[in-house]
């Protein structure tokens, strides 16, 4: 009685560890993230992003210089509401 007992002991002790090992077994393929994984991740990812906005803004000032600006006493100025020489927010006819 005492021997059969035991097997039976050993048999449920056997199963509960097999369900364990099941369930610390990962899917392949997916990593079991904490939340300080997922927000270092995620900090990783906008590090990237705001390196490559810093170069592109460190071009900026010479894409602007490299622009054709007409200076502003060689254009015309012209209402669309009369066409006369003064900018249509200026115009009397408004």
């Amino acid at each position: 009685m005492n021997e059969a007992k035991l097997h039976i002991e050993n048999m449920a002790f056997n199963d509960y560890n097999l369900h364990q090992y099941r369930k610390s077994i990962s899917k392949r393929g997916v990593l079991d993230l904490n939340a300080q994984n997922a927000l270092f991740g995620q900090n990783k990812l906008l590090t990237q992003d705001l390196g490559a906005l810093t170069k592109r803004l460190v071009k900026l000032p010479q894409q602007l210089q490299s622009l054709e600006v007409t200076p502003m006493s060689s254009q015309q100025l012209s209402c669309e509401l009369c066409g006369g020489g003064h900018t249509t927010g200026q115009c009397a006819y408004q």
